[in-house]
């Protein structure tokens, strides 16, 4: 047997009255002055229980104070529910917000379309629009899709222009038909 566990055994016969018969405790000298100590607080503690009564309510207050120290759960601010009703508030905006997109016009002459490869206008640019006519072999070399007969047709479209003279976006025109030269 181990110490510990003799240690254990001891407390428990000397609190219920039994003898203890362990014989570690008559090989193992640190156990045999524990066992000792055990017997004379107990022996003390009785001696001091018959010279004082104890009052009728004691076990009561004790078991009181045992419970109010053992841990038992407080009530506890629980944060993460307002967090939780905040995420979910702001996943049904976003929500909302994806479900209805900005309106895209209707008519597609109204849409500038970037020009690929291009970096954007920065927000203090200044820009200029400027109408013209487009050769379709141009828009080709910029990287548009074009399925026209005719590589060599021109268009008219207005041109979005930065302050550094190049074109950053262009506008097909609505009227604007396929003409030859």
């Amino acid at each position: 047997m181990k110490c510990r566990q003799a240690r254990d055994l001891a407390i428990e016969s000397v609190r219920s009255g039994s003898p203890v018969v362990d014989p570690h405790f008559a090989s193992c000298g640190e156990c045999s002055r524990f066992l000792q100590t055990q017997q004379a607080i107990h022996s003390g503690l009785g001696s001091l229980s018959r010279e004082m009564p104890a009052p009728a309510d004691l076990e009561a207050k004790l078991l009181a104070e045992f419970d109010a120290a053992s841990g038992a759960p407080r009530p506890r601010l629980r944060w993460w529910i307002p967090a939780g009703a905040a995420l979910a508030a702001c996943m049904v905006i976003v929500a909302v917000v994806l479900r209805h997109p900005t309106p895209v016009p209707q008519n597609s002459s109204e849409v500038f379309v970037e020009i690929p490869y291009t970096a954007p206008l920065t927000p203090y640019e200044r820009s200029t629009i400027v109408r013209m006519d487009v050769p379709v072999s141009a828009l080709i070399a910029a990287g548009f899709d074009v399925r026209a007969p005719d590589t060599g047709a021109v268009l008219k479209a207005d041109i979005l222009f930065g302050q550094d003279g190049r074109a950053h976006a262009i506008r097909l025109l609505t009227g604007s038909v396929l003409t030859s030269n």
